[in-house]
């Protein structure tokens, strides 16, 4: 299954550990996040955990989750920090109402002349078993100062893990410049390790 182009999106069980983070300094220090009755993950050592500073309340959209932002590196090239994200969408919320919406959100026509794509996770079988999972990635570029996507801005990478409970849906996504995408990669995969729906 092909979305716009992009990467071929894999429907499977996710992974009880990654797979590709042997060698790979600690990522996790022990503080577990708790949303709610939603979910429980990791937080991965370093990333700082983001505050919404104004918008809708979470019980006002019917989204909950976290948002963190890697840790500060002088030698990285512009662009904004490295992201990562859990959230679980509840069946009425205001933003993507379904999981196949917001896969159709997150993914778009590769640009012209580009051949290559950001990395998927890597994953085994054997941590969600029962619940769906997609995992797909998508190129994208930063939004400027009118907050649009400006086709001239810097390029992103984005990974995305999409996990169908039997009502609303989790959504974990990376996103991080290109030139930083692969170093923040295994932080990402140790954070979906991590991760314990709650909803099933």
């Amino acid at each position: 299954m092909t979305h716009h182009g992009l990467l071929v999106c894999a429907f499977l069980p996710l992974a009880v550990s990654c797979a590709g983070c042997a060698g790979s300094p600690p990522v996790r220090d022990g503080r577990i996040h708790k949303e709610g009755a939603y979910f429980e993950v990791s937080l991965p050592e370093g990333w700082a955990q983001q505050t919404r500073a104004f918008g809708l309340s979470d019980e006002e959209k019917k989204i909950f989750g976290v948002t963190l932002t890697a840790p500060f590196d002088p030698s990285a090239s512009e662009g904004s920090a490295p992201r990562m994200s859990a959230h679980y969408y509840a069946p009425d919320n205001l933003m993507d109402k379904t999981a196949e919406k917001y896969i159709r959100v997150h993914t778009s026509p590769v640009p012209v002349g580009v051949h290559v794509f950001p990395a998927l996770p890597e994953v085994k079988d054997g941590q969600f078993q029962g619940l769906l999972t997609e995992i797909f990635s998508n190129m994208t570029h930063e939004r400027g100062p009118e907050r649009r996507i400006d086709a001239k801005g810097i390029e992103l990478w984005e990974s995305f893990v999409v996990i169908t409970p039997k009502e609303g849906y989790y959504a974990l996504r990376y996103s991080a410049p290109k030139d930083r995408y692969a170093a923040g990669l295994p932080a990402f995969e140790a954070f979906i390790a991590s991760f314990k729906p709650l909803l099933r």
